[in-house]
């Protein structure tokens, strides 16, 4: 015969699995009547209840997240508005189109920390100047800091640069004009106007040292550009 134990068992188990099922079936019932209840009163069918949308409760993405990274998801949504439209938001500068495009990114930028950032990765991304070219005739002059500049036009008439600094963030300053100037004619790079530094902000985020260095940066790749070309040294 079984252990004793095992009829009261059994009959513990099937008095639970009855008393689930009665549950499942109770709440199949309310369920069916809700639905049968929401058709009615709502003069639908009760599948269209069913798959109409449910009302946005939820906060969206924008809400939830920190000022500081609404400040940059802004800054990018500006940026891309701006690479959309071919029309020059600063005629009277003589912008190249990328040099343009690399100062409304920084005039764009909410605040001077993310101008340096973008400074800095101007200079993790440049290419490094080979030590054949970091000579004295390529030096820029009037720098705290050493900075090497080189042109060379190509079969097209376009003159292409290339930069380097022993310091980081002079090295991104000198990359910026590389990414702005390479790959247009003399005539372009010469006619930039010196003055786009302050419409780009880079005057506030910038040592007066670092600002007096980087124009004299644009007044060496003019001169370079020129030289390159054949032309007349520029004034500016």
């Amino acid at each position: 015969p079984p252990p004793p134990s095992t009829p009261s068992k059994f009959k513990w188990r099937s008095t639970t699995v009855r008393r689930m099922r009665s549950t499942e079936f109770g709440a199949v019932v309310v369920a069916a009547s809700l639905l049968a209840l929401a058709a009615t009163a709502g003069g639908g069918s009760a599948s269209k209840w069913l798959t109409s949308p449910a009302p946005a409760t939820r906060l969206s993405r924008v809400e939830i997240i920190s000022p500081c990274r609404r400040q940059r998801i802004e800054f990018g949504r500006r940026i891309r508005t701006y690479s959309s439209s071919s029309a020059s938001m600063m005629p009277s500068l003589k912008l190249t189109p990328a040099l343009e495009e690399e100062v409304v990114r920084l005039k764009m930028a909410p605040d001077n920390a993310l101008r340096h950032q973008q400074l800095l990765f101007y200079a993790k991304e440049a290419d490094p100047l080979p030590s054949q070219y970091k000579k004295t005739d390529n030096k820029v002059p009037g720098c705290l800091s050493t900075v090497w500049v080189v042109a060379k036009q190509a079969e097209d008439g376009k003159v292409y640069f290339r930069g380097d600094s022993d310091a980081l963030i002079t090295k991104g300053l000198v990359n910026l004009l590389v990414r702005g100037l390479s790959g247009y004619s003399a005539e372009e790079i010469i006619a930039v106007d010196p003055s786009f530094i302050k419409e780009a902000g880079i005057t506030q985020s910038l040592t007066p040292g670092r600002n007096n260095g980087f124009l004299n940066m644009l007044k060496t790749m003019k001169k370079k550009a020129a030289k390159a070309a054949n032309l007349v040294k520029p004034q500016k």
